[in-house]
């Protein structure tokens, strides 16, 4: 039987349970509420230089990634917070909607991954500290 390296080891809690990490909002992000008291999430994009740059300026492309969410989006944010992990944020959407776990736990992947991509939150994996080695970025 081959060795399992530390990336695939059944021990390693990040691929044992990834609802087991803390979802934290990424530096820079803002959160408001609108009218009808859902979040809008907009973090500002990094200047691009060079012929990008102007093209895209050009062409008035935003300077910011925005993201409106839905209600279950925006209750899920509102538990983004440093502390609570996926478990705990998975959990208060399946009390507060009324969902079957499977389909809470589904809700949480797919926030978390359409947050990560767009650079809003970042995840702080189990065992490790705070420092910047303890978290993964989209």
């Amino acid at each position: 039987m081959a060795p399992q390296t530390p990336a695939t080891s059944a021990a390693d809690p990040r691929v044992r349970d990834p609802l087991a990490a803390t979802p934290v909002a990424a530096p820079g992000v803002e959160a408001c509420r609108d009218g009808a008291s859902l979040t809008q999430l907009r973090r500002a994009r990094p200047h691009r230089s060079g012929p990008a740059g102007l093209v895209g300026r050009l062409l008035g492309f935003s300077g910011h990634v925005r993201v409106a969410l839905d209600e279950r989006g925006s209750a899920f944010w509102e538990q983004v917070d440093g502390r609570r992990n996926l478990h705990a944020i998975e959990r208060h959407l399946r009390e507060r909607f009324g969902l079957e776990r499977g389909e809470s736990e589904r809700a949480v992947v797919e926030f978390t991954k359409l947050l990560m991509l767009r650079g809003l939150v970042c995840l702080r994996l189990p065992g490790r500290g705070d420092g910047r080695n303890g978290y993964e970025h989209g």
